[in-house]
């Protein structure tokens, strides 16, 4: 039946939240829940089953067995940069436990999060961010999170009402309101800007049908940028291997900032497209390194009427 509490419905009607979890797979006995909108299309993370079928000939032409042998849970979820959510979702992606005398030493924080949809409400074990990637779009800054997770299962205790989204800010961050810097030199003229985290988990063996562990490994980072083809300062870092930094300090109309600081790059490559009838344009990659300080990125928020700034490397 089609209607409330029927299982036709729309986009809409889909929710998320996430919690903290108090180790690998485990939430805290009063979870911290965090309702997070989907974008769009944007929630797909899911479970995928690896079946075996035998090489055998005994059975003739047809198929004779299929038997279960491993699930994956893993997939992209997009998030745009709402205020009062963006320190949340990087701190989920970058955050390290970096207590010496934690068994998690240098691994990223898990996370339980549960999907409602009226069908088929489900809940994520175990997940971790395995990439990140945080973009210029037309509709505001977007976060892309590569999840991979422990385990798929359903959750019949989700109802609609579990999930809130009041305190959220109407319109999250937008380059349009940001000041952009490249090599300590203001940058008036970049287009888009994507950095992307690469954790590169390590997945155990098949326990169970599912991994034993996902443990994060040295993580790698990059910046991609588009921007007017203006000056040789792309060019020249790719013939001289000369670092350069880049900043951008997002301001909000409610009073609320983001700045993001990769304070040393290497250009790896800058590709110039010039058609005739079309502006010169740098399409550049660059590679991230830590700096003497030991941080390759720096992200902070602050929040409008917030009494305390918190920075995280």
């Amino acid at each position: 039946m089609a209607g409330p509490g029927g299982q036709m419905h729309k986009g809409w009607r889909r929710h998320m939240r996430w919690a903290r979890e108090q180790s690998w797979r485990y939430l805290p006995s009063s979870p911290a829940w965090t309702s997070i909108p989907i974008e769009g299309d944007g929630m797909n993370l899911r479970a995928s089953a690896s079946l075996f079928a035998p090489s055998t000939e005994f059975t003739g032409w047809k198929r004779g067995l299929i038997l279960p042998d491993s699930q994956q849970t893993a997939g992209p979820v997009d998030v745009l940069g709402w205020p009062e959510l963006t320190r949340f979702l990087l701190d989920a992606a970058l955050q390290r436990d970096l207590d010496p005398a934690s068994a998690c030493c240098q691994d990223l924080y898990s996370y339980t999060i549960d999907f409602f949809t009226p069908p088929d409400p489900r809940r994520y074990s175990g997940a971790k961010v395995e990439t990140l990637e945080v973009r210029t779009t037309s509709a505001g800054l977007a976060l892309r999170l590569w999840l991979r997770a422990w385990k798929e299962e359903s959750n019949d205790d989700l109802s609609e009402e579990l999930f809130d989204y009041t305190g959220l800010t109407p319109g999250p961050f937008r380059l349009r309101d940001a000041a952009i810097s490249l090599g300590g030199t203001s940058a008036l003229d970049v287009e888009q800007f994507a950095v992307t985290v690469d954790n590169a988990p390590a997945l155990g063996p098949n326990e169970a049908g599912r991994p034993a562990f996902i443990i994060a490994g040295p993580r790698s980072v990059r910046l991609d940028l588009v921007k007017l083809h203006s000056s040789d300062v792309l060019n020249a870092a790719v013939r001289e291997g000369t670092p350069l930094s880049f900043s951008a300090a997002f301001a909000h109309p409610a009073g609320h900032e983001l700045a993001l600081e990769l304070p040393v790059l290497y250009a790896a490559e800058n590709a110039e497209s010039a058609p005739p009838r079309t502006l010169a344009r740098s399409h550049a990659v660059l590679q991230a390194t830590a700096d003497e300080s030991g941080c390759d990125l720096v992200y902070e928020v602050t929040l409008a009427g917030a009494t305390t700034t918190t920075t995280a490397f």
